[in-house]
């Protein structure tokens, strides 16, 4: 029996790297004619850095972060032509790896789709990523579209 993902969550943090995510998942949804699901979770963190520089209660500015990153995710989107009018767009406020997990088992996501940040050292090792903790928990298989450095023919990097 093959694999045909009928609904595709695709978690994003409007970084570089989970831009490449998006784009995977576009291509993987056009092939399967699948229905895709763009989340993007504003952290529920405190201190949030912004905050303070807010002038309002704390409510007011998630409702702000949360319009901001819609407004980004519909900009995202334009930019993928073949996919526009076939997204849903969904932000959540919340801890990311908790949000995508719950938000896959509720809306009955097939696969997830995310990018990394490749994180090591003593950050990882504290803090664990959110694509480690979200391929731990997930109701769902999860394709992780890492970042890779440019490199040349040779094989070199090609900014030294």
């Amino acid at each position: 029996m093959a694999f045909a993902p009928k609904v595709i969550l695709i978690p994003i943090d409007l970084s570089e790297h989970s831009r490449k995510a998006l784009a995977c998942a576009a291509d993987l949804g056009a092939c399967f004619h699948s229905r895709l699901m763009v989340l993007t979770v504003i952290e529920d963190r405190f201190p949030y850095p912004d905050l303070f520089s807010f002038d309002h209660p704390a409510e007011d500015f998630y409702k702000v972060m949360r319009e901001r990153a819609h407004q980004e995710l519909e900009k995202l989107i334009e930019h993928l032509p073949h996919i526009k009018g076939q997204a849903d767009l969904y932000v959540t406020r919340g801890h990311p790896a908790a949000k995508i997990v719950e938000v896959a088992g509720k809306e009955k996501a097939d696969l997830i789709v995310m990018g990394t940040h490749g994180t090591s050292g003593l950050g990882h090792a504290l803090l664990g990523s959110v694509s480690d903790k979200v391929i731990r928990q997930a109701p769902c298989p999860v394709l992780v579209v890492r970042h890779t450095h440019e490199r040349t023919e040779l094989g070199g990097d090609p900014h030294g």
